[in-house]
């Protein structure tokens, strides 16, 4: 008896489907009544299958279900470990300082705000998309740009109608906006240990974004684009996406404002090769310092 409520505490069908006096010279039995039959098999591999799509719809879609505290906490790790490669020198970007200190203080804003210029149905229109920041990078020439992952199928890419944009980072809990202008170029290359670095920083859900068929706007997340989505992403075993580039601006000029004193401070340049200038005094927000510096 103590060998039949045993296996009935954690196999429920068997004590179903045998006896509750079942002696325990007949436990065997008792066993074999847990093997499923062959519409109990079917039953289960259906809910397997069933499972194993509802997980990959789940795993395909964390980017766009999970924006919450995981996802900030992932991407202001990479922030970090992408501003630790960029340590300012004695020729660096003066602003890099200040920037480090800012995101310490407020390690949550990760997101940024790109604004460009594109071609749209005959006309030059402003776009502002809001994209994540993962961090500064260290270029060829030792200068310092900040890197955006992006699409090259997406229209910041394909449709610019020129390489100069504008990047600005608010910090919250600092009170604290950057302004960053320049140029901004799209690593592409295969080869990149940039492109490579940022790619194996991304989360799985941030990977399987670009396997998303780019002419296919779907219904619902349930749609078969998203199922093929997960399924090509599962035969690439985690390889790098052929869309998938990195956008890098080396500014030329940086307007920094701080809210709680209305100290302003702009660094500029007029290229990449020239040493930087910087203009510090104090104004209210409505007013342009850079208008100031040029009049």
């Amino acid at each position: 008896m103590a060998l039949t409520t045993t296996t009935s505490a954690f196999f429920p069908t068997a004590s179903r489907a045998s006896s509750s006096t079942t002696p325990a010279s007949a436990s065997g039995c008792a066993l074999l009544t847990l093997r499923p039959t062959h519409r109990r098999s079917r039953t289960w591999l259906c809910r397997r299958r069933a499972l194993a799509l509802e997980r990959r719809r789940f795993f395909v879609l964390q980017w766009a279900l999970a924006p919450t505290d995981r996802r900030r906490r992932g991407a202001t790790q990479r922030v970090a470990v992408a501003i630790a490669m960029a340590t300012p020198s004695a020729m660096g970007p003066p602003f890099l300082a200040l920037f480090k200190d800012n995101l310490r203080r407020d390690p949550y804003s990760a997101y940024i705000t790109l604004a460009t210029v594109e071609h749209h149905r005959g006309a030059v229109v402003p776009r502002a998309r809001t994209v994540v920041f993962e961090g500064f990078v260290n270029t060829d020439d030792g200068d310092v740009g900040i890197a955006i992952k992006c699409s090259s199928e997406s229209n910041k890419c394909k449709s610019r109608a020129s390489d100069q944009v504008e990047i600005v980072h608010w910090f919250e809990r600092t009170r604290t906006q950057f302004r960053f202008r320049g140029a901004l170029t799209f690593d592409v290359d295969e080869t990149s240990a940039t492109r490579l670095k940022i790619w194996r920083e991304l989360s799985m859900g941030d990977r399987a974004q670009f396997y998303y068929p780019s002419d296919t706007l779907a219904t619902s997340t349930r749609d078969e684009a998203f199922e093929r989505q997960g399924v090509a992403f599962e035969a690439s075993q985690g390889g790098m996406a052929t869309n998938f580039c990195v956008g890098l601006l080396t500014p030329t000029e940086v307007d920094v404002l701080d809210l709680n004193t209305c100290e302003r401070t702009l660094w500029s340049r007029e290229s990449l090769d020239d040493t930087w200038t910087e203009v510090r005094g104090f104004a209210p927000p409505v007013v342009s310092i850079d208008a100031i510096h040029r009049a």
